[in-house]
């Protein structure tokens, strides 16, 4: 009996995507005019209309009126995964290091989940956190921005590296505590926050003016 629940469960929400996605509209078209039909698909910035006789069109995003691509960032809107690989080294040669310092490096894998493939240009901006347990603040220790154009059929990578000098620095007694990946359209409205923490998400207001080494309280206040 569970087994036939299951089904018919993914039956059902099959049923849901494909009458989402298949929903007939009024296309404005450069070059074609007004164009009644539904979309059926998108590659590589190109979408695939058909009409209700059948007829398919293929239109490049390009060529789509300012209401038909808000309409597409509206119904479709982006979605990412996001992976966060972290390494560490240690150096202890050198005029300006300590034996204690280390170097961070972390490797940032955003890959579009979402149908449709929205060309705008968008910002990454990663935050590196860092927590001083003893007054129970946390810092920024690292923010890296980077523009860039997902796409559903490849990932965009950002690299980023920081120190730590836990025997003279500022940042003494600071250890890392988490991520947050914030990504911004062009207006700078935030379309996606991603993190390792609940709080840094939920709280993404307290670090969008943030910059590395600002100092925010355990209850993150909107700054």
């Amino acid at each position: 009996m569970k087994q036939l629940q299951i089904t018919l469960l993914g039956f059902l929400l099959l049923s849901f995507t494909q009458t989402t996605w298949a929903e007939f509209r009024t296309w404005n078209i450069t070059g074609q005019g007004s164009v009644r039909a539904e979309l059926v698909s998108e590659k590589y910035g190109l979408l695939t209309l058909k009409t209700s006789s059948k007829k398919t069109i293929r239109v490049s995003m390009r060529n789509l009126s300012s209401d038909d691509l808000a309409y597409l960032k509206t119904t479709f809107p982006l979605t990412t995964k996001v992976v966060v690989s972290t390494t560490t080294e240690r150096y202890n040669e050198g005029r300006y290091f300590s034996r204690n310092d280390l170097i961070f490096r972390d490797k940032i894998t955003i890959t579009q989940t979402s149908k449709i493939s929205l060309s705008e240009e968008l910002t990454a901006t990663f935050f590196v956190i860092g927590r001083k347990s003893r007054e129970n603040k946390f810092v920024v220790l690292d923010k890296t921005i980077k523009k860039f154009r997902l796409s559903t059929s490849k990932p965009f990578t950002i690299w980023n590296g920081y120190r730590m000098f836990p025997d003279h620095d500022v940042l003494f007694d600071v250890k890392r505590y988490g991520y947050l990946l914030l990504i911004t359209d062009k207006a700078g409205k935030v379309i996606s926050a991603e993190s390792d923490r609940d709080v840094f998400a939920e709280k993404y207001k307290s670090f969008l003016k943030a910059n590395r080494r600002t100092w925010l309280t355990s209850k993150l206040v909107i700054i």
